[in-house]
């Protein structure tokens, strides 16, 4: 590699520390070697294309180590390759949230709740258990190793204390009954309908949010409907 080279940008860092070194040369960090700094050292695209895929050697020329070679490596923050999602959930039940970071060396992880720290939330996935109302707000994960630290999208908690549905927008056209159903994001809810409320008949299941038509409904004098989960 050139003498001259230098070291530039942005987001990925080099570490010179703790890596073999020829035979016959002693071994200085980064932090004791003019011109380098303790790092980290930020690089261009183009040098990041240049470097990564393997060791490189930089040449170094100082009192301490003159004329040596330090070998080092392109470590690339960490990079989500799964991001947590936003979650619905009713209360006293439990959520889970899932990420996958990637990186050398491995990254480790530190959930965080309206951005802070989550006591022993440091694996890739974090559940919480019987949630309650206060826990709706926002869920992020912190991916770090040695380059430093990436932090996830942020997953939004939604807690309802009950999986009860709306029933709303009621209209009649064409020999047709419509409504909407509004209940928690993402759960299963059943339509039903009698006409004399002591036997229901199921006639749709959708997922909330969703809107019913009633084809039938010339069929009948009156119907009642409910959705139920």
């Amino acid at each position: 590699m050139d003498p001259s080279f230098s070291i530039w940008a942005v987001r990925v860092f080099v570490r010179a520390t703790n890596l073999e070194h020829p035979p016959g040369y002693r071994f200085f960090s980064p932090e004791i070697l003019p011109g380098l700094g303790a790092g980290p050292f930020p690089l261009s695209g183009a040098q990041i294309n240049e470097l990564e895929g393997g060791l490189w050697y930089v040449n170094v020329t100082s009192a301490m180590l003159p004329g040596g070679q330090i070998r080092g490596q392109v470590l690339p923050l960490p990079v989500f390759t799964l991001q947590p999602q936003n979650q619905y959930v009713v209360a006293c039940n439990s959520v889970t949230f899932n990420a996958i970071a990637i990186g050398t060396p491995t990254p480790t992880y530190q959930w965080q709740f309206n951005g802070a720290n989550i006591a022993g939330a440091t694996s890739s996935g974090y559940t919480k258990y019987n949630v309650q109302l206060s826990d709706a707000g926002n869920y992020t994960v912190v991916a770090s190793n040695s380059a430093g630290s990436t932090t996830s999208a942020t997953a939004v908690l939604s807690v309802y204390d009950s999986a009860a549905a709306t029933l709303s927008s009621f209209a009649y056209d064409n020999d047709q009954f419509q409504f909407s159903i509004t209940g928690v994001p993402g759960f299963s809810y059943v339509i039903q309908a009698t006409t004399d409320f002591t036997s229901w008949t199921s006639i749709q299941t959708n997922t909330s949010p969703f809107t019913f038509t009633d084809t039938a409904v010339t069929n009948y004098p009156y119907r009642f409907y409910r959705a139920i989960h």
